[in-house]
């Protein structure tokens, strides 16, 4: 039985949709009935890849074939991410014509389960924009947990550890050639783990305990034989600090209008047990007054620091200078900003 469907009278003749016209043709087409107009036609629709290693390429072909009664014209051919592209040698089909599109999965850093799209775009009124889906499970080459390693808040001395554990699946052969982190502020080690798997391994990293004051903020590398991944990256944070905390680490005051002044407090609180003390309070700009007040003799100190009313305009660019009997910490060093601004640029 053929059966021939004039699309444009149709439409003409009632208000049905085109969505409702593609179903009919989907399904006409499904049952060999050829429908007027251009109707495209996957073959198939859905790759399932199974199991799949990271970084990986892999290739599948999926036939089209222009079902209808007119040209098929895909105008291109676009995927959801940069990892899937398609090659299409044919983009003009005749009733009746089939070719067929190359596409390359890229399993680039994935893990886990992926579903990307490719998307065919043509003339096709009930199918304008036809997918085809990628489904796969990627299974990582080599595992590194976990990817970024905080130390928190560290006081000058301790020498605290943290773990890394890095894997392969056991079909691959593993090494560490070397751990790369700074190593003013790091010491490494590494050992196989207690498992009965020669493929994995700890790495311990341990703040060394003449490490300088401030951030430990860093990128370390671990560099490993495997071809596939032969830099594992991963980031070390946290923050060594002497007897005293401060907080905030800087003041700002902000946009003040002349002739207003303001006011800012800093506290200043020991973070262990111990005799040192706060002895005085500097600021680099005469005319901020600064005050020290001792909350609890060598515990905790609040730091006033005021700008006055007869401030002239411009910008603050000063140093907060805190003195300790701290030899690990003799000075500490506070930015100061804000600006003053004119009475007639308040309200701009």
């Amino acid at each position: 039985m053929r059966i021939s469907i004039d699309r444009t009278a149709w439409a003409q003749g009632s208000c049905v949709t085109l969505l409702l016209l593609g179903l009919l043709a989907g399904g006409a087409a499904a049952q060999g009935i050829k429908v007027s107009g251009p109707v495209i036609e996957i073959e198939p629709r859905t790759f399932n890849l199974g199991e799949l290693q990271q970084k990986t390429m892999h290739r599948v072909r999926a036939h089209i074939r222009n079902a209808g009664t007119e040209t098929l014209r895909i105008s291109s051919v676009t995927s959801d991410c940069g990892c899937a592209v398609a090659q299409l040698p044919d983009s003009v089909l005749s009733p009746g014509d089939t070719t067929s599109v190359l596409i390359t999965l890229s399993t680039r850093h994935y893990s886990g389960k992926i579903t990307k799209h490719i998307y065919l775009k043509s003339n096709d009124p009930g199918a304008p924009s036809a997918p085809i889906t990628l489904k796969a499970l990627v299974r990582q080459i080599v595992t590194l947990r976990p990817l970024a390693v905080d130390f928190g808040t560290v006081l000058l001395g301790e020498t605290p550890t943290r773990t890394l554990t890095v894997a392969a699946a056991q079909v691959e052969r593993l090494e560490i050639a070397s751990v790369v982190v700074p190593e003013e502020k790091l010491t490494t080690r590494i050992t196989r783990s207690s498992r009965q798997d020669s493929t994995v391994f700890s790495v311990e990293l341990t703040i060394r305990p003449d490490t300088p004051l401030g951030s430990l903020n860093s990128q370390a590398n671990i560099h490993t034989n495997h071809e596939r991944a032969k830099d594992l990256a991963f980031t070390v944070k946290g923050r060594v600090r002497s007897f005293f905390d401060v907080n905030p680490p800087k003041i700002s005051f902000g946009r003040v209008g002349e002739g207003r002044g303001r006011q800012r407090t800093v506290n200043v609180t020991a973070l262990r047990e111990g005799s040192h003390r706060v002895l005085a309070v500097r600021c680099s700009h005469a005319q901020l007054d600064v005050t020290l007040t001792p909350v609890e003799e060598g515990r905790h100190y609040e730091i006033t620091l005021t700008l006055p009313p007869d401030m002239p305009v411009g910008r603050i660019r000063e140093k907060l200078r805190i003195e300790t009997d701290d030899p690990h910490q003799p000075e500490i060093f506070l930015r100061v900003t804000g600006q003053v601004i004119a009475a007639r640029e308040e309200g701009s």
